[in-house]
């Protein structure tokens, strides 16, 4: 971003045991975090250098997404004004021996109480409860499958403009035009 973000992070707890280069035994790690604007990451799980693998189970509890809004900022024109983001998964890495992958199963992602407001501080997007149930995600074979989509007081205020646009549009923002310098020397190019 052309403004930097910044995200604190407090009470950081990182451990690993019995890691060797050589044997069969797993290493165990954790580590565990709590966002300066609200919530907390966790993730316990052992890797397993014989078998260039490593197991993890990573929770997101209750993160403040609009602390985390300006890392969205280059793209999105919106304002969060609320809302508080939930994981939980099962993740396998293989990552020796050929290409990486990235296995998840299963996996649970919730969004609650968002509230979305757009430039003209209108409120176009809010809800409850937001949630994905997912079965699996595998990489390597771009395959995904969506066991259950759930939702809770979902509310849209979708407006369309005169030359048919849609007001959601407004949350998204288009790249800037180039400099008009930039615009002569492109033509000039030509």
């Amino acid at each position: 971003n052309a403004t930097p973000n910044n995200l604190s992070l407090d009470d950081i707890h990182v451990g690993m045991q019995n890691f060797r280069t050589t044997g069969q035994t797993p290493a165990p790690f954790e580590f565990g975090t709590k966002l300066g604007s609200g919530g907390r990451i966790t993730a316990k799980g052992a890797v397993d250098l014989a078998q260039s693998q490593a197991n993890t189970e990573l929770m997101i509890d209750q993160i403040d997404l609009p602390g985390l809004q300006g890392f969205a900022q280059p793209s999105f024109a919106g304002n969060i004004a609320s809302g508080k983001l939930n994981l939980h998964a099962k993740l396998l890495a293989h990552f020796g021996g050929g290409p990486f992958n990235l296995h998840v199963e299963p996996a649970n992602l919730t969004i609650e109480n968002l509230k979305v407001d757009d430039p003209k501080r209108e409120t176009p997007i809010q809800w409850k409860t937001f949630g994905v149930a997912i079965g699996q995600v595998d990489l390597a074979s771009h395959q995904a499958l969506i066991t259950e989509v759930h939702a809770d007081g979902i509310n849209l205020f979708v407006r369309r403009g005169r030359r048919g646009e849609l007001s959601l549009a407004s949350l998204i923002r288009s790249a800037s035009p180039p400099p008009p310098e930039e615009r002569r020397a492109a033509r000039a190019a030509k």
